[in-house]
């Protein structure tokens, strides 16, 4: 019953069959044709991997969603969508590109596929505490600044 219902509400999904893998002794989920690789990050709904295409071995971002948890309330569910349609509509050099949207066959789970930051995220590099010159942070802030425009406009 569940399941149909993500099927009539969210009409931009594309169900993906997920299974988990055995490459020695690490455990890994495929999910459709991405392998996933590495937790990279933790959300309120969901958790984020990379990730790769088994077929034309480029990465991406994964964020895995559990849609129970999302589905408590009407308004979690409507944000979810609107920021969907937000993040499928933006084309920006400043702004990861949603590739595709997923849903798991059991209707559990949302997978967002999108562009990877080869470099990590400016949340990763303050937590590492890694020392960057003025002129980096100048262009990082420049780089929000144009996305944040961009999104605003």
């Amino acid at each position: 019953m569940e399941s149909s219902i993500h099927k009539n509400k969210f009409s931009f999904f594309k169900i993906i069959e997920e299974k988990d893998i055995t490459s020695g002794v690490k455990c890994m989920k495929l999910v459709n044709n991405y392998l996933l690789l590495k937790k990279i990050g933790k959300g309120t709904w969901g958790k984020v991997f990379i990730s790769t295409d088994i077929y034309t071995k480029k990465n991406y971002a994964i964020k895995k969603i559990n849609l129970k948890d999302l589905f408590k309330t009407q308004k979690s569910i409507s944000q979810f969508i609107r920021e969907i349609k937000l993040m499928k509509s933006l084309e920006h050099p400043n702004i990861l590109k949603l590739e595709k949207v997923r849903v798991s066959l059991n209707g559990n789970y949302a997978y967002l596929i999108l562009k990877l930051a080869e470099h990590g995220s400016v949340d990763s590099l303050i937590k590492q505490n890694v020392n960057i010159s003025l002129s980096s942070i100048l262009s990082i802030i420049k780089q929000i600044s144009y996305a944040l425009m961009f999104i605003h406009s």
